[in-house]
């Protein structure tokens, strides 16, 4: 059935990687952008990178934030919150010398 908690996750999933394609299409491969990182612990009590990128629509020519995954991780390092970011930028082809910017909140 369609309530089942594996469909529910294989549908959210699915929804995921398409807001994944639009925004990718959307940057494109020269777009200018910003990372923005903060810290979360979910309710089972796994902390949680929150991963936002912030860029101007080149269509509309309005800045746009919009969110990209959240990343469970074991520490909050800076070294490790790093290995994360520059992991997400490499598998979606985001080059490291069109971000022009960081934010992030609460790191150590």
């Amino acid at each position: 059935t369609y309530t089942s908690s594996s469909i529910q996750n294989e549908i959210i999933e699915l929804i995921h990687e398409h807001v994944l394609s639009s925004i990718l299409c959307r940057l494109g491969s020269t777009t200018l952008y910003s990372t923005i990182v903060d810290g979360a612990t979910d309710s089972a009590n796994i902390e949680q990178l929150c991963f936002l990128i912030r860029y101007v629509n080149s269509h509309s020519l309005e800045i746009q934030e919009d969110f990209f995954a959240f990343v469970p991780t074991t520490s909050s390092t800076s070294k490790a919150i790093a290995d994360h970011i520059l992991s997400y930028l490499k598998r979606f082809e985001l080059p490291l010398t069109n971000c022009i910017g960081q934010a992030y909140d609460g790191a150590p």
